[in-house]
């Protein structure tokens, strides 16, 4: 499939894991700012968040996409070339255990979701699940590449945040910023953004919430302005 943005072109169908809400409000809620020099994307998928970080930047961050699997590490490079962000974007094509590069001052992530008992097709199965990428592995790796100071960003599941929040403590990950998801305003969380900040001594936590939907199954207010940055009918 393809999904037209207001400034770029993403084609996923050589991806496992497809273009989705997640991704889409994670680079929209995006903390990104002019200190933000070196940036970098884990498990980038088809390029989605690299090239939206890209877009805000408007050219003042150098970004690598760091992405496993070559077929999706293939599709994000075409669809990096076909923006204006061409020279600010890297795809690099390997695990993220064997990025050389390190001294990032912004990381983000859509990270593999669940450790058992969901199947999918062989591709996807392996993005989505954490068995060649647990959280612990990924935490580590953010914290030895990010510089102090600098900023973590990721989705997960609304079920596994006291677990994320504890594992990135671990790694000297403190929180700072929280976005609950959902649906629609009868509905519990189903996920959270999640902003930490490496180093830092503990802080008030800014916890806001999002319904993407009202009860009558329109975009919320809220959410157009979270991502009308991006989305075209926004």
């Amino acid at each position: 499939m393809a999904f037209t943005f207001k400034q770029f072109h993403i084609a996923d169908d050589q991806c496992a894991m497809k273009v989705g809400t997640d991704s889409i409000m994670l680079g929209s809620w995006s903390a990104i700012n002019h200190t933000h020099q070196k940036i970098l994307d884990i498990g980038t998928g088809s390029g989605l968040l690299a090239i939206m970080l890209a877009q805000k930047a408007q050219g003042n961050s150098q970004i690598v996409a760091c992405e496993f699997d070559k077929s999706a590490a293939k599709q994000a490079l075409e669809n990096v070339k076909i923006t204006p962000w061409v020279k600010q974007v890297e795809v690099i094509n390997t695990p993220i255990q064997m990025l050389k590069q390190t001294h990032f001052d912004l990381i983000i992530s859509n990270p593999p979701y669940f450790s058992s008992g969901q199947h999918f097709e062989p591709a996807r199965q392996l993005a989505r699940h954490t068995g060649e990428l647990t959280w612990p592995v990924l935490l580590k790796e953010v914290s030895r590449r990010l510089n102090t100071a600098g900023c973590f960003e990721c989705v997960i599941p609304a079920d596994n945040v006291d677990s994320m929040i504890e594992l990135a403590s671990g790694q000297g990950l403190t929180l700072s910023a929280a976005l609950f998801v959902k649906t629609k305003p009868t509905k519990l969380a189903k996920r959270v953004l999640l902003r930490f900040i490496k180093d830092a001594e503990p802080q008030h936590v800014l916890q806001e919430e999002v319904n993407i939907y009202t009860l009558g199954m329109e975009y919320s207010p809220e959410y157009k302005a979270l991502c009308r940055e991006y989305y075209l009918n926004f």
